[in-house]
């Protein structure tokens, strides 16, 4: 903990609370290394402290509209400039690891040109976005100036750049700098000179040879346990190798042949190597000391000039890297409004999600229009959204939306790219749409990925249900709640149950949630249909026969959809034939083929009157194929009426399965018409059975009414 930066607190109230693990279930971020996430796409940096910077605001998106204008404003300014600044950053390496090594005093020498040439590319920096107007830094030139000259003025970066703190072997600072290194240095050169006015005897030996070369023939070695000596090729010794032995200075030397050189030492040189040794090793010491206080220098001096050049680097490179993801994907800005604390707002056109649409290979990206919360912060409406249909909000604002569709329909990737878009724009990134227009959330919570927790012993429900409460304690009308299959943990009846009384605790916070379902029956409940504010919708797939195949629109679409589609979906993939006949009998069985609201989403009316839908056989329940007249036709007038009423009127027409509306033609069953009871208007029948008959036909009686099959039918009912 050296020398470490005082904690900061952190004001919880200027960031979004993300709950249940929200990064991980929206593919922020993963384990997988190998997955690719939102970060992964969205990092364009050309730094490492701008990715830092990046991965910080991604994680940690916040309420502050100030600030997250002044990000938006940032990649707006330097569009036009990404490819030169971007060129410029990646000249700069990782001030921020630097300078912590910095002040710990772990620097390499070569590192401190690192930081010499990154302050360098800063100024340049700095002095083009000064002339450009895009970024305003917290710090001047001068300071910039100020720490190149002391770095110029104490290394030599000549040097330095060849160096780490084990393999330094010479001095690499500058004179002025350690007066005891100035002195040993002084000392050094006079020996050097010594050993170089031998050196020059033995080049003058090798003239006289014609042994001339532009290159120095004589050199001056050095092995770290031998210490200094004088080396020469062996070709070159042996054409002075005679005057060489003969010369009066060189009496006493002795000539080692070597491999292709011969080393050349005598008492005298011995000497002056082991002063030199000696000296080489003081200055390398007191060099390195002298280096590491330096450090302690620079980091007085410079802290908070540091501090801020990374500040003004990340925040650049960040803007720049945001712009390069923007131009490359095609993303917009968002807009913010501000509303009271009791209101939200979302408008999103054209919506994707950011990673569907840049991995899949297999066609475009459809997109889709949100518009949720108060609806008078709209822009001009989309003619294309279902959320502006008055048929679908009924005049009121929606907060929550019941999402269905056949698997693979694209519920959870549309509910996915909504978070997304809310948790980028709240980061400060452009978003996938053509349009965001919203206010700012506290908090996000996800309920998308099921598992349980092993290591607490809590099984998939017990997660979902914690999760849940989570939500409930901490939700409020600026939060988004997302919730894919909601308590699939549980059994059909209570998850049913757990699912609306969320929506309507929800509803009644006017929070904007959406929630992915498969829970057809919510939406024929009474509990959920009095919620003005939470709507049906579906994304469209259709079957088509003539192929074989399912076609997956993925359009938002009012209504829950069909919802009887499990089957379809296994057809469509071509499974074994048995196992699905068998599938379908029992389906057929459980829910009669389609239930009430299948048949009501498909709209099929009747020809004779376009306001009766033909849903459910009034006998039995089956699907219904024909309309019967309860007073024949063929009784009405020229005008078309029977009596006082016509003929077509809704409550003369009756929808039957093709096999009742036959037993009613051959006399089998008596259709008297609509009489009022205690529960409003029935249809009375009943069945005609003669006892020859009633013999076959009374066991099945029996066993309907064991069933409770009603035999009466309400005008409510289509």
């Amino acid at each position: 903990i050296q020398k470490l930066d005082h904690p900061k607190i952190i004001d919880n109230r200027r960031f979004i609370y993300l709950g249940n693990s929200a990064l991980e279930q929206m593919g922020v971020i993963s384990k997988d290394k190998k997955e690719f996430t939102l970060l992964k796409m969205l990092d364009k940096s050309a730094t490492a402290i701008g990715k830092r910077l990046l991965k910080e605001r991604l994680l940690n998106p916040v309420m502050d509209r100030t600030e997250l204008e002044r990000r938006y404003d940032l990649i707006e300014k330097v569009t036009p400039h990404t490819r030169y600044l971007d060129e410029v950053m990646r000249g700069i390496y990782d001030l921020e690891r630097l300078s912590r090594r910095l002040v710990l005093g772990k620097l390499h020498p070569f590192e401190i040109n690192h930081i010499y040439d990154s302050m360098t590319s800063i100024k340049e920096l700095m002095q083009y976005a000064k002339k450009h107007k895009i970024l305003k830094a917290a710090f001047h030139e001068s300071e910039v100036d100020e720490f190149l000259r002391d770095i110029l003025k104490s290394i030599d970066l000549d040097i330095s750049r060849r160096f780490t703190n084990a393999t330094i072997d010479e001095n690499f600072l500058m004179s002025g700098v350690d007066e005891s290194i100035d002195t040993l240095t002084k000392e050094s050169r006079v020996i050097l000179v010594a050993f170089e006015d031998i050196m020059a005897k033995i080049e003058l030996l090798l003239e006289s040879a014609n042994a001339n070369s532009s290159n120095s023939l004589v050199t001056l070695g050095l092995l770290e346990k031998e210490g200094y000596y004088i080396s020469l090729s062996k070709n070159r010794f042996s054409m002075i190798e005679s005057e060489f032995y003969k010369h009066e200075d060189f009496k006493g030397f002795v000539v080692k042949k070597l491999t292709n050189n011969v080393k050349i030492t005598s008492d005298f040189t011995d000497n002056l190597s082991d002063k030199l040794m000696k000296n080489r090793r003081k200055i390398i010491s007191l060099a390195k000391d002298r280096f590491i206080a330096l450090q302690s220098v620079y980091e007085r001096r410079y802290a908070l000039l540091f501090d801020r050049v990374i500040g003004y680097v990340a925040d650049l490179d960040v803007g720049v890297g945001s712009s390069k993801a923007a131009q490359m994907y095609k993303h917009s800005r968002p807009m913010i409004v501000d509303v009271a604390n009791d209101e939200n707002f979302m408008q999103i056109m054209q919506l994707r999600h950011p990673l569907i649409e840049i991995q899949s290979q297999s066609g475009i990206y459809v997109p889709n229009d949100i518009v949720m919360g108060n609806r008078t912060y709209m822009d001009l409406p989309h003619p294309k959204s279902v959320m502006l249909d008055l048929s679908v909000h009924d005049s009121h604002d929606i907060n929550g939306v019941l999402l269905y569709g056949i698997n693979s329909s694209g519920k959870s990737s549309l509910m996915k790219s909504i978070g997304l878009s809310v948790l980028m724009a709240q980061a400060g990134f452009f978003v996938a749409a053509s349009v965001l227009k919203f206010s700012l959330f506290d908090s996000l919570f996800t309920r998308i990925v099921s598992r349980d927790n092993l290591a607490k012993g809590l099984s998939t429900f017990a997660v979902e249900m914690l999760e849940l409460k989570n939500i409930f304690n901490r939700a409020t009308a600026r939060s988004l709640i997302l919730g894919d299959e909601i308590s699939h943990g549980t059994e059909t009846l209570s998850g049913v149950a757990i699912v609306s009384s969320a929506i309507i605790k929800l509803s009644s916070l006017r929070s904007i949630f959406l929630f992915a379902t498969h829970l057809h029956q919510l939406s024929t409940m009474q509990e959920i249909r009095n919620l003005k504010n939470v709507v049906d919708l579906h994304l469209s797939v259709e079957y088509d026969a003539d192929i074989d195949k399912l076609i997956f629109n993925r359009v938002l679409q009012a209504g829950s959809g069909s919802s009887i589609y499990g089957l379809e979906f296994a057809k469509s993939l071509h499974m074994d034939s048995e196992f699905l006949d068998i599938a379908n009998k029992i389906r057929k069985r459980l829910a009669k083929d389609f239930d009430e609201l299948e048949l009501l989403v498909k709209k099929k009316t009747s020809k004779y009157n376009k306001d009766l839908y033909l849903t459910k056989c009034v006998i039995c329940g089956a699907i219904a194929e024909d309309v019967h007249h309860i007073s024949h036709k063929s009784l009405a007038d020229s005008s078309g009426f029977i009596g006082h009423f016509h003929k077509d009127a809704k409550h003369n027409l009756i929808p039957l399965c093709k096999e009742h509306h036959k037993e009613i033609h051959d006399g089998k069953i008596k259709v008297e018409g609509f009489v009022m009871t205690s529960s409003g208007l029935e249809l009375k029948y009943e069945e005609q059975l003669n006892k020859k008959d009633k013999k076959i036909i009374e066991p099945e009686i029996n066993e309907a009414k064991n069933q409770e099959e009603p035999k009466g039918f309400t005008l409510d009912d289509w």
